[in-house]
């Protein structure tokens, strides 16, 4: 049988994960930083994880990313699909600040203590696609 080495911990999937990866819900190979500042929100000092602004899926593998908090990442895709990331041209940091749907969160987000990380529940219109 394998040992495992001492950093490493097992999820609740069975996947192997080192502590530097993902929140439950944010995917293994998004590494989290800490100490840094959010992008979007400009909170610091938080944990941030990389945004890639044109989604992986819709060829933005080698493009330009991001630095986000958890809680803008997750509203971000809370609120868009991936295709409406690259329709809708919010594939930079200054388009998603100007974004109608998300400017009420960022006013809300920025009074929210850093190490806060709210609930977000998926828009009807993510939850359609």
């Amino acid at each position: 049988m394998l040992s495992l080495p001492a950093n490493m911990i097992r999820g609740q999937t069975g996947n192997m994960k080192y502590p530097f990866f993902a929140h439950n819900s944010i995917r293994n190979r998004e590494v989290i930083t800490t100490n840094h500042h959010c992008e979007l929100c400009g909170r610091e000092p938080v944990e941030t994880t990389v945004h890639h602004l044109t989604p992986k899926e819709l060829g933005g593998s080698f493009m330009p990313t991001a630095n986000l908090c958890i809680p803008c990442h997750k509203q971000i895709h809370s609120l868009y699909t991936n295709r409406d990331l690259v329709t809708l041209g919010l594939t930079d940091l200054q388009s998603l600040r100007a974004d109608e749907r998300i400017i009420p969160y960022l006013r809300w987000i920025r009074k929210q203590p850093a190490s806060s990380i709210p609930r977000v529940r998926k828009s009807h219109q993510v939850r359609k696609s």
